[in-house]
């Protein structure tokens, strides 16, 4: 494919936002639609021509994922930044990924999408607020999961303690387990209801 050498217009978040004004809330997998994605990297923009193509003619990365695309091969999800706008950015990496779905004109691409909230809504204070009591009985069984183990390492196998230490060891761990699955879907449910808003932009 022969690419021209033109003038990159294509805009990056800096364009539009004050990033100090916002954090990003991952939210996870999605399907977006390629028309939705307007940007790249800040620092990687100047790579690429105003029609998405890459500067550099003989870029073999690009080469390469531009034809897994074509030829429906499992690709890794685009790193995206959701704007207040509802518009999707690069975050970071993905450009080549970005690049070529664009050129291709598919109509959607999976993404692992991050949002924009404005820095006001202390997304990240309230969670930690919320889960408080979690967290706590957390980091107290991972401190008596690290005491048993010091037990475990400085006794002899053939103690009687040994396998009720190994016992309870296992029952802590099975404890941890529970209250890590139980946080990662609170905080996921507990997320998506504050981002709401900005979700279904």
């Amino acid at each position: 494919m022969r690419r021209l050498l033109r003038k990159a217009t294509l805009p990056t978040l800096k364009n539009f936002y004050n990033l100090l004004d916002y954090d990003l809330v991952e939210v996870g997998e999605q399907l977006v639609p390629i028309s939705k994605i307007i940007g790249l990297s800040d620092g990687r923009v100047d790579d690429y021509n105003n029609d998405w193509t890459p500067k550099d003619s003989k870029e073999y990365r690009w080469e390469n994922i531009y034809e897994g695309y074509k030829n429906g091969s499992d690709i890794p999800s685009i790193p995206l930044i959701k704007a207040p706008d509802g518009y999707f950015f690069a975050n970071g990496d993905g450009n080549h990924r970005i690049s070529a779905v664009k050129v291709l004109r598919l109509s959607e691409v999976n993404a692992n999408v991050s949002v924009m909230v404005p820095k006001e809504e202390q997304i990240e204070i309230q969670w930690e607020k919320y889960s408080q009591t979690k967290q706590s009985k957390l980091d107290l069984l991972s401190k008596k999961y690290q005491q048993i183990m010091i037990k475990i390492d400085d006794i002899d196998r053939n103690n009687p303690n040994y396998h009720q230490l190994k016992e309870e060891e296992s029952k802590i761990v099975r404890q941890i387990y529970k209250i890590e699955e139980e946080l990662e879907a609170e905080e996921k449910e507990f997320k998506h209801n504050l981002l709401e808003k900005y979700l279904n932009k």
